[in-house]
């Protein structure tokens, strides 16, 4: 179909903006500099073009294309021409003549950042860089609270904090203060604890702590006992037994058992205890593992080399600085990695001595008994 002009300006004897019936064409041309709104050289794939550009040392472009099979295209090109390369330049958005956001070359994007050095890239000190995140019942946010701190929080209040000391609070702001079902993992010089877990007032008798679940089945943990103790259950209720007998012999097992004294090669410590293998051989539900087992281990044999690359700073045709030099590190050669056979520790859970211990001690509270029975009955 052939396309009628209706209107047209003219400048040197050439066409440079006209009205159609398509649209309203600049220059008459995409691929010349200019704007066509309206593609009269293909209406059909390009209903609504809008497309600026310079074919100079600066190239900058901006196109929106409404296709036939509604598939919406936004485009924002800007690159810089210098020593015949082409170099891409960061999309800058700014407002009142500051820049506030840009996208570089790489496709990183900078909040309050000019140095873009990762995918998402925010510098703000005042207010705080909130990430807030819609919700049915509210908004979930995750925002740096101050110097070094994160903060996640959800329907406006906030529920997590890494702090600036690296210590991970739930449920409280303060490592020292742990109430209310709070939880904090800190390092040992806050108050010399690691983990602490606090319950909520009023919830006393049978609270856990901790609680240990498998298959969905609570099958112990860490409980409060009144308001200064705690208690370390696990599963022992009679509907989780069969077949319970008597147990016998006791006394020559527990005689079987072998308490040392030792040292610890750490430390040098000296304990009481047992040596994991020879109470296994007595009590092996005690005891976890196998006497002189070793297990497979990954480890570094040679660690990975990086070099450090400087990206020059891209300079306008005026010497102004577009992007600062920056200094970026390459992987020359990959860690090389091996496995090597180190000892698979076994351990002894020291409670489950406890059954044997107190029928051992029935059985000679039994001979007591009966000697002292008889010793009454000679002197009598």
């Amino acid at each position: 179909m052939a396309v009628s002009t209706i209107d047209a300006l003219y400048n040197g004897g050439s066409e440079k903006i006209s009205a159609t019936s398509t649209g309203v064409d600049v220059t008459g041309t995409l691929t010349s500099d200019g704007l066509t709104i309206g593609s009269p050289s293909n209406p059909t794939s390009s209903l609504a073009v809008i497309k600026v550009a310079d074919s100079g040392t600066a190239i900058q472009a901006f196109e929106v294309t409404n296709r036939a099979n509604a598939d919406f295209v936004f485009k924002v090109q800007t690159d810089l021409v210098t020593g015949g390369s082409t170099i891409s330049r960061p999309i800058a958005f700014m407002t009142a003549s500051t820049e506030r956001m840009r996208i570089d070359s790489s496709g990183n994007v900078g909040i309050g950042a000019t140095t873009v050095d990762s995918a998402l890239h925010i510098e703000k000190t005042t207010p705080r860089i909130t990430l807030q995140i819609a919700g049915n019942d509210g908004y979930n946010t995750i925002e740096s609270g101050g110097v070094n701190e994160l903060i996640f929080g959800r329907s406006g209040a906030e529920n997590m904090r890494i702090d600036n000391s690296g210590n991970l609070l739930v449920g409280t702001t303060d490592p020292a203060v742990v109430t209310d079902g709070a939880v904090a993992i800190t390092s040992l010089g806050v108050t010399n604890t690691v983990i602490k877990v606090g319950h909520k007032t009023g919830s006393i008798t049978g609270a856990d702590f901790v609680a240990a679940y498998y298959n969905n089945t609570q099958i112990g943990g860490m409980a409060q006992s009144g308001t200064t103790a705690v208690a370390f259950n696990t599963s022992s209720d009679y509907r989780l037994k069969t077949d319970a007998q008597p147990m016998t012999g006791a006394s020559a097992r527990v005689q079987a058992l072998n308490p040392v004294n030792f040292e610890w090669i750490a430390d040098g410590s000296r304990v009481d205890g047992f040596l994991a293998h020879e109470a296994q051989a007595v009590v092996p539900e005690a005891v976890t593992g196998a006497k002189d087992a070793m297990m497979d281990e990954e480890y570094e044999v040679t660690a990975a080399v990086y070099e450090d690359v400087v990206i020059e700073a891209v300079l306008d045709d005026e010497g102004d600085e577009l992007e600062a030099e920056r200094t970026e590190q390459n992987l020359v050669t990959e860690a090389v990695m091996g496995t090597r056979s180190v000892p698979d520790m076994q351990g002894i859970d020291q409670s489950k001595l406890v059954p044997l211990l107190t029928a051992a001690l029935q059985e000679a509270l039994t001979k007591i008994d009966d000697m002292e029975t008889r010793l009454a009955a000679l002197e009598g």
